[in-house]
């Protein structure tokens, strides 16, 4: 069973892959947030997507800067 759902998860990672880079770029063109690049790896949060899937982190908000930031929108 665990096999198969590896197959599953590896069929989306090149599509998720492809999508986080896409998504970088275009934040990084819209927000003026530094470039951290693109992470990967297991995230709890997105196990079990049957689909590409991305997980976006805007900032930190143990970052006094960013969470103004991020209080303002």
């Amino acid at each position: 069973k665990a096999i198969l759902w590896d197959l599953v998860q590896n069929r989306y990672r090149d599509e998720s892959n492809e999508l986080s880079h896409f998504v970088q770029r275009q934040l990084c063109q819209a927000i003026d947030v530094e470039d951290r690049g693109v992470k990967s790896a297991g995230f709890y949060v997105l196990r079990g997507a049957a689909m590409p899937a991305i997980l976006v982190e805007i900032g930190f908000i143990s970052n006094p800067w960013e969470e103004q930031k991020l209080r303002k929108g």
